[in-house]
């Protein structure tokens, strides 16, 4: 939890298309069934409507008004309000539905309550496979395809500290501060900068490459900034520890795999 001008914010975070819950609960525990409370998108003019429940009806449910982008994805708790829970469920959330929402208690006596919960919807993790000493693309696209020859975009490893650079790009400029172990193997594609695209070719792929790796565009006004990448470097049977075949075998059999 953390504050925006004083009013505490409670973070929650999810992957793409994953179900989450957005927790607003009376710290009296009373019963809110005959009560009204209201789910709002802070930000927006007007405010989107995500979820209304009063005295026992709500949105779907003898109410009307619901934003569009919400039906059929918003869920309350029913056996939950006896215990002042509020809380909602998002279904298959999208990139779109990030945000800071408001569930507030208009009727509450003696003062109104509203709880602040920013949503924070991530990218779903992309997995790639290859074969050790195999070239492979690590992807990173922008949805709105919007063209990105002007703005800075980087390539980082997880699991260091400090995090091991692997591409930069800067209007032009690339691969400065870039860790030794990447020089001369990684490369962007000019070409696909003016469709929004950051994706990476590392050539000559070895098993320390296995990780987690994030591209990001840190100075970009997007919902999200941060795309996150599993590599996993398969030994090849050619170079594992086991006897070698004759090597024409060998061969075929990288070939195949």
């Amino acid at each position: 939890m953390f504050c925006l001008s004083g009013t505490p914010v409670t973070r929650v975070t999810v992957k793409e298309d994953d179900g989450v819950i957005l927790p607003c609960s009376l710290s009296t525990n009373e019963n809110i069934e005959s009560m009204l409370f209201d789910w709002k998108i802070e930000g927006t003019v007007p405010q989107k409507n995500v979820f209304l429940y009063d005295d026992g009806k709500y949105y779907n449910n003898g109410l009307s008004g619901q934003d569009e982008e919400f039906k059929d994805r918003v869920s309350h708790f029913p056996e939950e309000l006896k215990h002042g829970n509020a809380s909602i469920r998002i279904k298959k959330t999208r990139l779109e539905d990030n945000g800071t929402y408001l569930c507030k208690f208009p009727k509450l006596k003696p003062e109104i309550r509203t709880f602040h919960i920013e949503l924070v919807v991530g990218p779903p993790d992309t997995r790639v496979i290859v074969l050790e000493d195999d070239d492979v693309i690590l992807p990173c696209s922008l949805s709105t395809n919007q063209n990105i020859e002007k703005e800075l975009f980087v390539w980082k490893k997880e699991g260091t500290v400090p995090l091991k650079e692997v591409f930069m790009f800067d209007d032009g400029t690339y691969s400065r501060g870039q860790d030794d172990e990447f020089k001369g193997r990684v490369s962007h594609f000019p070409e696909q900068l003016k469709h929004g695209n950051a994706s990476i070719r590392m050539k000559q792929t070895r098993l320390e490459d296995n990780g987690n790796y994030t591209c990001s565009f840190p100075v970009m006004q997007l919902s999200v900034k941060t795309f996150p990448n599993y590599l996993r470097i398969k030994q090849s049977a050619c170079t594992s520890g086991r006897a070698s075949p004759p090597q024409h075998i060998c061969s075929d059999i990288c070939n195949i795999w």
